[in-house]
């Protein structure tokens, strides 16, 4: 947790002191926001093979994951909201999985 809390506040640094528009700038933008994807699409594959389904929730998070990277690139949003964002959408993914049933009631077994 330490080294998270420690990337997250050089990011944070990087992205506030220097200038936004720089090329090795964004590319730090871009790894912070890959991250969160690369995180919940990990598990499509294994969904896939494993019950031939896509798991909507995690890929509706990696869309959001997404939209907040081309909204925070447009509007140059700071790095502390940027990461608010991220943060409560993993967090909404999170809480979508564990309070949703994992396959639908067996209607045949009654």
């Amino acid at each position: 947790m330490l080294v998270v809390w420690w990337a997250w506040q050089f990011t944070t640094w990087a992205t506030d002191e220097l200038d936004p528009d720089a090329i090795p700038i964004r590319l730090l933008l871009i790894a912070v926001i890959a991250g969160p994807v690369l995180y919940l699409l990990s598990f499509v594959p294994i969904r896939w093979r494993m019950t031939g389904g896509l798991p909507v929730k995690r890929v509706a998070g990696a869309a959001g994951c997404i939209a907040v990277g081309l909204i925070a690139a447009a509007t140059h949003m700071s790095a502390l909201l940027v990461g608010v964002l991220l943060v409560a959408i993993l967090i909404a993914v999170i809480v979508w999985e564990t309070m949703s049933p994992s396959r639908p009631p067996d209607s045949a077994a009654a």
